[in-house]
């Protein structure tokens, strides 16, 4: 009891509790915060999300594969860069990694087209250029997602004030992809 009555145990433990409630309570807000957002990005919202968009540029990209397989040899580097960033995209689970898994997809796909285009019949180019054009024009849907975009954005914008900041990098948090 003696130990309560020494002030600077008191200022310890006030702190210590003052510390606990902040990352408690803000760990619950920002998780919250979190989870609204990421739910966006795979349900959406009308019928509209990033995660539908991602899925059919990752159809349009096996559709252009199948092509390759027409057109280009199977061991070219282009080729294999695109198979290889297809299946990052195909295995993603997480928003981050679905954003890196279509960067690289994004770059790997528009190398093998102009590849692709010219060694393809002109009935599979026009093919080829349908999925081409189906493929970028997904992207556009996700750089103008204001739904998604804007709770990352808010997300994001929270993340990087104290004490959320602290908290993320306790609990391991991190900023969310924005496809801007």
């Amino acid at each position: 009891m003696s130990l309560l009555k020494n002030r600077a145990v008191a200022w310890c433990l006030s702190i210590v509790i003052a510390a606990g409630s902040t990352l408690g309570l803000g760990g619950w807000k920002l998780h919250g915060q979190r989870k609204q957002a990421e739910e966006a990005f795979f349900t959406g919202q009308n019928g509209f999300s990033p995660y539908n968009d991602l899925m059919s540029r990752r159809d349009s990209a096996y559709n252009l594969l199948a092509l390759a397989q027409r057109g280009l040899d199977q061991n070219d580097e282009a080729v294999k860069q695109a198979q290889s960033a297809w299946n990052k995209l195909d295995r993603a689970e997480t928003p981050k990694e679905y954003y890196e898994a279509n960067s690289r997809l994004q770059g790997a796909v528009d190398t093998m087209y102009r590849q692709l285009e010219p060694a393809l019949t002109a009935e599979d180019r026009q093919i080829a250029r349908r999925q081409y054009s189906d493929f970028c024009g997904r992207m556009s849907n996700l750089q103008y997602d204001d739904y998604y975009n804007g709770l990352a954005e808010e997300y994001n914008r929270v993340c990087s004030g104290f004490p959320a900041s602290a908290i993320g990098a306790l609990t391991g948090a991190g900023k969310l992809p924005v496809f801007r």
